[in-house]
């Protein structure tokens, strides 16, 4: 299923596995935001992937902030093995 997040981000089926990317690319949020949490400054990122913008980092930074705080229950499942 496709789909669009925003003006920026959205999900083709057959790309990634099904994960967000930015538009009309391959490249996936979870590799953006990768590289931020391995010390990578924009510059860097830039330059490995210089397809893709400042905005579209920004984006990827707002995207991974806003799916780390939603709410998670622990479920506990019964004859689970």
């Amino acid at each position: 299923m496709d789909y669009e997040i925003n003006e920026r981000l959205e999900v083709r089926s057959g790309v990634q596995g099904g994960k967000p990317i930015i538009k009309g690319t391959r490249l996936d949020v979870e590799t953006v935001v990768s590289h931020l949490l391995a010390g990578d400054t924009e510059s860097d990122i830039l330059e490995a992937f210089p397809f893709i913008s400042v905005k579209d980092i920004n984006v990827c930074k707002e995207f991974a902030l806003k799916m780390s705080s939603l709410e998670y229950s622990i479920v506990e499942f019964k004859n689970a093995k």
